[in-house]
């Protein structure tokens, strides 16, 4: 995670990143954000799907689709984003913990992994549903927010390798030591 430095200027668009995929719900962030003509989402991946998102897209203005980027062009993604959007159940998906990383708070589904490292309203919002109305609603709560996106920043740090393989250590002696 040290590779995703800490910005705390934010620019005003949301983020998707990821393979399109069917069930990385890219359809629920277009749909939605179809209906906030006002709001800016850039997506980053390409997949399967890009072609059939980018019709479904066709014509919106704040919708913008930059295909696969280099590892440098991403970090600054996750940094300038005012928010990070995941929008479908990952188990243990790194890519919050990137944008977290760089200080940007996450807009979650309420399901899998997102649990274990989002704390609700301090490194991001959840959506109960996987919905255009449960994700307007949202963003909506989400923009009611102050962030603090030193403190996103320097809380991600517990998730580092490091720390990982110190608490694995430390759950295997408590079970086998």
């Amino acid at each position: 995670m040290e590779k995703f430095p800490l910005q705390e200027t934010k620019e005003d668009f949301y983020l998707g990143a990821g393979r399109m995929v069917p069930y990385k719900k890219f359809d629920l962030l277009v749909e939605t954000f179809l209906q906030l003509p006002e709001k800016k989402l850039v997506l980053i991946g390409d997949g399967p799907e890009r072609k059939s998102l980018e019709k479904m897209a066709a014509g919106a203005s704040n919708i913008q689709f930059l295909g696969r980027v280099s590892d440098e062009d991403m970090t600054l993604y996750f940094g300038q984003a005012q928010a990070f959007i995941l929008p479908q159940k990952e188990d243990a998906g790194i890519v919050q913990l990137e944008a977290m990383s760089s200080g940007t708070p996450v807009i979650a589904y309420k399901a899998g992994g997102a649990l274990d490292v989002i704390t609700e309203n301090e490194r991001g919002v959840f959506f109960e549903e996987q919905t255009s109305d449960a994700l307007m609603r949202a963003i909506e709560n989400f923009e009611l927010k102050k962030w603090d996106y030193k403190k996103i920043h320097e809380e991600t740090k517990q998730f580092n390798n490091e720390s990982f393989v110190k608490n694995f250590c430390e759950i295997v002696e408590r079970r086998f030591g």
